[in-house]
């Protein structure tokens, strides 16, 4: 994914992204039929991290596994694919934005 990022950046470019943040995922989360959704919190693996089943309300039953990884390893794997200044940025809402640069 960053060096996907990386490749399609120019010099000096930033690319914002929103990811979840685990710490709020299950407490401010709309969940339930109003919703389209259940949201069912699984696991805490690490700090940091959640993992969650989620089953959309449609009329074929369906069901998904999702993790939320811990900002250690994005900052890692950003870093390893040549992107510098990762800032984790509190959002009001229910998302965390992460801002990123291209190395030259």
């Amino acid at each position: 994914m960053w060096r996907n990022i990386f490749n399609n950046l120019r010099s000096g470019g930033r690319c914002v992204g929103i990811t979840s943040n685990p710490d709020m995922l299950f407490s401010v989360f709309p969940s339930g039929p109003r919703y389209g959704l259940t949201i069912i919190e699984l696991a805490r693996p690490a700090v940091g991290t959640a993992r969650a089943r989620v089953e959309p309300h449609t009329s074929q039953p369906i069901a998904f596994e999702a993790y939320t990884r811990a900002r250690a390893l994005y900052e890692k794997t950003a870093h390893a694919a040549g992107l510098c200044h990762l800032r984790w940025l509190p959002a009001k809402a229910r998302m965390t934005l992460t801002l990123i640069t291209r190395i030259s």
